[in-house]
């Protein structure tokens, strides 16, 4: 016998399906109250939008005549032709004339070409106008609202000639309500929104005024009559709740809690074999097939739970492989890395890291072409993972860069996997790749064997130290990690100095900007500063040639860019840059010829219009890949930076190069500055700077210390100057006076 649900099942069920449609119902109701407020509510406003607008505009028109009528007074003909007594007129026959009402503030005469006729202590007026544009206007000063009005003073004799103007200056409220009853606008709650404002037009005066529309009874009877109307619906609604009731308690609740039963079936086993069944037919169609579906769903759930599963693991290699040479990537490696560390640290199982780096990559890149060096890099992979053990994974940790870490048993066992890597990529066709020179590479070892409990974390730095070491001429090309050659390169791979920088590289973190005035030497004043990089870690500043060897040496040069560029950037945003200044950005090689730099550097260009924006590049960057670095520099050009040619003289320099360099500014070397004193030196750097003068560069000379040295470079027609005479860098930008001391 089929078991029957009792009558306090249907019921609660019945009121609480009442409960949800009442309140439905009435929730959308007083929503449509709400929303009709709303409408009559803003009809007022506009209304009273459009009074006030109208008010003012008449208020213009009254004003207007007032001034004609001031301008044909005997008196105010006389002072244009003589102005001698202007203050007394002014203070003792002007307001007691009675012609200007006493809401003007303020009233001002002026000769034909503008000028006021005399400038009295206490007016506020400007001393000149426009007398090309007499368009009224509004002010506001301390919360009250003011209207300046011109007006031209004719000649009574030829009207098409004019004498002169006068200007008026009203109190805008006083005036409106002497005449205006507002019928929209409680006129108490008239006033400005902002304290002080100069030269409203007349159009936007609306936009700084605030008011209160008066109450209208209209809107309370809308609302009064849609709660009856909320009253008669929720009748209604009841009417029909127990004609449902009786419906669905018979067609609807027990086959409802049948299928209830069986979902919660489902959500206890989702492999659930049973077919719901229920001994009859449900009488409702729909039930039916709810039914049926229900079977089908779950079916269908468990195919899609199996290629999620799938998709889950595509996914994963998509952002754990290296898509061009199909290894793993250095995210991969750095959670295989933190894995290492958790399992092998304090366990008596032995590892090895190997690092390997494609010696003169760059310069077959450079030579071929990127599409040749991504065949070696392929090449390169391909060769190595095949001579690894199973199971042993290769990840590309760099563009060059690739790692592997193994198990070993003692230091022979990881050298026997090294030799075998290196066999094999002697054995890479040079020709196959479209090169004529053979593949080389540098293997790094680095093993915690033999070392102390915890040691396993410097395994990264330590095999650093070793391809370091093993791409230096006459070394062989596979070397174990030691204290000897720890010693020669701890400057530029120790641990602390590696984690700091890549912190610093990751996240920006410790990255400090310190900032050096460079003036201008016709008046001392600062033109803009040079952004110079510091570390700073517990209160210590890495020096900047430890920093930039390891991002050198770890070709993280792209990457370090883009964290300095977003420190700059907060520093502008913060305003520690001061206005009307600037900044130069040092922007290096590989930076300037990545696809994506102008794109990174797009973030300063919002305040190019408030600072001078220098990037400075070095000319060795531009020599390496002139085509590229030209490219980029005029679309920056564009945009509104300017460019800066750095160290020029430290290195190769020649000035059949500068003739193709796409740069606004030539800035000197401090070894060519501190050559000066030497005669024959100054000769040709004089002449040289006169050369480059003479194409329309600026000069900027850096390492200026003495004033015997600032006018040398005066006199040789410098524009710029940096140095310690004018400040050190420092993290507070340093503000000049006008003239250094003597």
């Amino acid at each position: 016998m089929t078991k029957q649900l009792s009558i306090k099942h249907y019921a609660l069920g019945f009121i609480l399906l009442y409960i949800i449609v009442f309140i439905g119902s009435s929730f959308y109701a007083y929503n449509d109250i709400n929303h009709i407020n709303q409408k009559l509510i803003h009809a007022y406003q506009e209304k009273g939008r459009h009074e006030l607008i109208d008010a003012y505009k008449h208020l213009i028109m009254q004003h207007q005549e007032i001034n004609n009528k001031f301008s044909n007074w005997d008196e105010v003909h006389q002072q244009l032709d003589n102005s001698s007594f202007y203050s007394f007129w002014y203070t003792h026959l002007l307001y007691n004339s009675r012609l200007l009402p006493d809401y003007y503030q303020e009233a001002a005469l002026y000769d034909n070409q503008g000028h006021i006729l005399v400038k009295l202590r206490t007016t506020t007026l400007p001393e000149t106008i426009a007398t090309n544009q007499l368009t009224p206007y509004f002010i506001i000063e301390n919360n009250i609202a003011y209207l300046i009005l011109t007006t031209p003073i004719l000649d009574r004799d030829n009207t098409k000639k004019i004498r002169g103007y006068v200007t008026t200056k009203s109190k805008v409220f006083s005036s409106l309500l002497k005449f205006k009853q507002f019928n929209f606008i409680d006129s108490d709650s008239l006033k400005t929104t902002v304290r002080k404002k100069d030269s409203i037009p007349v159009n936007d005066f609306i936009q700084y005024l605030s008011y209160q529309v008066k109450s209208n009874n209209d809107i309370q009877t809308i609302t009064q009559f849609l709660k009856q109307a909320i009253t008669r619906n929720s009748i209604i609604l009841i009417g029909f709740a127990i004609l449902f009731y009786f419906l669905i308690s018979f067609f609807l609740s027990r086959p409802l809690l049948e299928i209830s039963r069986y979902i919660d079936e489902l959500d206890q086993d989702s492999e659930l074999k049973r077919v719901l069944d229920t001994g009859h037919q449900f009488h409702i169609d729909e039930l039916e097939k709810v039914r049926h579906s229900l079977i089908q769903y779950q079916n269908k759930l468990k195919k899609v739970y199996l290629n999620l599963d799938n998709k889950n693991k595509e996914l994963w290699n998509m952002a754990h492989r290296d898509a061009l040479t199909g290894v793993f990537n250095r995210r991969a490696f750095e959670e295989h890395w933190q894995h290492v560390q958790d399992i092998f640290s304090d366990s008596r199982q032995r590892i090895a890291l190997l690092l390997f780096d494609i010696n003169h990559f760059k310069s077959i890149n450079d030579t071929y072409g990127h599409p040749v060096g991504d065949r070696v890099l392929q090449a390169f992979s391909e060769t190595i993972q095949h001579s690894l053990r199973k199971g042993e994974k290769l990840y590309r940790i760099g563009g060059d860069e690739f790692a592997t870490i193994i198990q070993v048993a003692k230091p022979e066992d990881a050298l026997y996997v090294a030799e075998r890597c290196k066999k094999a990529i002697k054995n890479i066709i040079p020709r196959d790749l479209k090169i004529k020179e053979p593949v080389v590479a540098s293997i790094g070892i680095a093993h915690n064997i033999e070392q102390q409990s915890g040691s396993i974390n410097d395994l990264l730095w330590q095999a650093d130290v070793a391809v370091y070491e093993a791409k230096k001429p006459g070394k062989y090309h596979i070397i174990f990690y030691s204290k000897g050659i720890d010693k020669s390169s701890n400057s530029i791979f120790s641990s602390k100095i590696n984690n700091i920088v890549y912190d610093a590289v990751a996240s920006g973190k410790d990255i400090v900007m310190f900032y050096q005035p460079i003036i201008t030497l016709s008046d001392h004043k600062v033109d803009y500063y040079e952004a110079l990089l510091r570390i700073q870690k517990d209160n210590e500043i890495i020096p900047p040639q430890n920093i930039f060897e390891l991002v050198e040496a770890r070709k993280l040069e792209y990457e370090f860019d883009l964290a300095i560029f977003k420190t700059i950037e907060a520093d502008l945003k913060n305003g520690k840059i001061p206005e009307q200044t600037g900044v130069s950005i040092n922007v290096s090689g590989p930076s300037i010829i990545h696809d994506n730099i102008v794109e990174q550097l797009s973030l300063f260009v919002p305040y190019l219009k408030w600072y001078k924006i220098v990037l400075e590049i070095t000319e060795t960057s531009l020599i390496t890949n002139m085509i590229q670095a030209s490219k980029h520099i005029n679309t920056l050009k564009k945009q509104g930076f300017i460019i800066a040619l750095d160290d020029f003289g430290s290195g190769y320099s020649s000035i059949s190069y500068l003739s193709s360099m796409p740069v606004d500014i030539v800035k000197f070397d401090i070894s060519l500055i501190q050559q000066l004193g030497d005669k024959k030196q100054y000769s040709i750097i004089h002449h040289l700077a006169d050369m480059i003068h003479e194409t329309g560069h600026q000069l900027v000379a850096e390492g200026i210390e003495t004033e015997q040295t600032e006018k040398t470079i005066k006199n040789m027609k410098f524009h710029y100057a940096q140095g310690y005479l004018y400040g050190k860098p420092s993290q507070q930008p340093v503000k000049l006076p006008a003239k250094l001391p003597s």
